[in-house]
């Protein structure tokens, strides 16, 4: 074998191994799976943002809500799956602000 060939190898090796183990991790969440969380969503994705300062966690903006409560039932890179009262919803990531799990 040439010199080269033997680089290419190890250097295609390593983006083997490398896009393993990326895509192998396990979501921060998916070990809560099944708790009951409540999901606090940016305030700009509901058109609540605001010149004034307001805390992550507050459930109401001028009496909208700005949170939902339920169990976790899914989670990916793109959002999370949650029941709320025997009826399934689809939250996308890119909505929520934070997530606060239940012990």
């Amino acid at each position: 074998m040439k010199p080269w060939s033997i680089a290419a190898c190890a250097v295609l090796g390593c983006i083997i191994l490398f896009y393993a183990w990326f895509t192998s991790r396990a979501h921060p969440l998916s070990s809560s799976v099944g708790k009951t969380c409540i999901v606090q969503f940016k305030r700009n994705a509901l058109g609540g943002a605001a010149d004034l300062p307001v805390p992550p966690t507050t459930d109401t903006i001028n009496g909208a809500k700005v949170s939902m409560a339920g169990k976790l039932q899914a989670v990916r890179n793109d959002g999370i799956l949650m029941r709320i009262n025997d009826k399934v919803t689809w939250v996308p990531m890119d909505s929520v602000l934070l997530v606060q799990v239940q012990p």
